[in-house]
């Protein structure tokens, strides 16, 4: 029973030309593209809008906090200097274990 092998050829049907009638219901492609052009003309507008809003907001925060940080330095610092010192040795003390952690390591 020997089994023979079929070939078929496919063939792709042809795409037809698009016509456009002037009574259709879809718009020319030059009208599409236009169409799509002042819709990326107005979105990019309002991106540009909101970015600037943002940079503004970001801007007004954060030199709201920069600020606040230095009066409370300022405070601190009047109030409390022994803080500050204690602060500055605790800070000093935590850097120079690890430094020399590190260069043990790296000998």
């Amino acid at each position: 029973m020997a089994q023979r092998a079929l070939t078929v050829e496919w063939t792709r049907p042809s795409a037809a030309p698009v016509v456009h009638f002037p009574g259709s219901s879809q718009p020319p492609p030059e009208a599409t593209l236009e169409r799509l052009k002042k819709v990326a003309i107005e979105t990019y507008r309002v991106i540009q809008d909101r970015a600037a809003r943002i940079d503004s907001v970001f801007f007004d925060k954060s030199s709201t906090l920069g600020s606040r940080f230095k009066r409370q330095i300022q405070t601190t610092r009047e109030e409390r200097p022994l803080r500050i010192l204690g602060v500055a040795a605790g800070t000093a003390f935590a850097l120079g274990i690890v430094l020399r952690g590190w260069s043990t390591r790296h000998e």
